[in-house]
């Protein structure tokens, strides 16, 4: 997938507060509501922010949740921004079997759950 920079541009904030959901280590209530409000910003809809998590974000850093030491810190905005485009430019489904697909989706599931729960209700207000 090519991207312009504009849409580069657009997409970076999203790919940086979903990058969150593969971080090592546990998202509380506050980070939840945080990542729906930057996600809401966005200006994106939740279909199209669930796309790009599935097709984007979790190819990139699927590998930080399955590996035996992952990443506790995060990444800089800059790495994350690289990271996805470089995963972009090889093809998002290229290394990703179904099972370990199937298996991070479901370690992200619940947060993933709240923060939509979140991102609906700020919409609403």
């Amino acid at each position: 997938m090519i991207l312009t920079s504009a849409e580069i541009d657009k997409r970076s904030g999203v790919w940086i507060a979903l990058s969150e959901l593969f971080i090592d280590n546990q998202l509380t209530s506050s980070d939840k509501k945080r990542l729906a409000e930057k996600l809401r910003k966005s200006g994106y809809l939740l279909t199209e922010i669930e796309k790009i998590l599935e097709e984007e974000v979790l190819p990139t850093f699927s590998s930080n949740l399955v590996a035996t030491t992952g990443n506790w810190n995060g990444w800089s905005d800059e790495e994350v921004q690289r990271k996805v485009i470089e995963r972009l430019a090889v093809g998002v489904n290229s290394s990703m079997n179904w099972w370990r697909k199937l298996y991070v989706k479901f370690m992200i599931s619940q947060s993933w759950k709240e923060i939509k729960h979140h991102f609906q209700n700020i919409r609403a207000n």
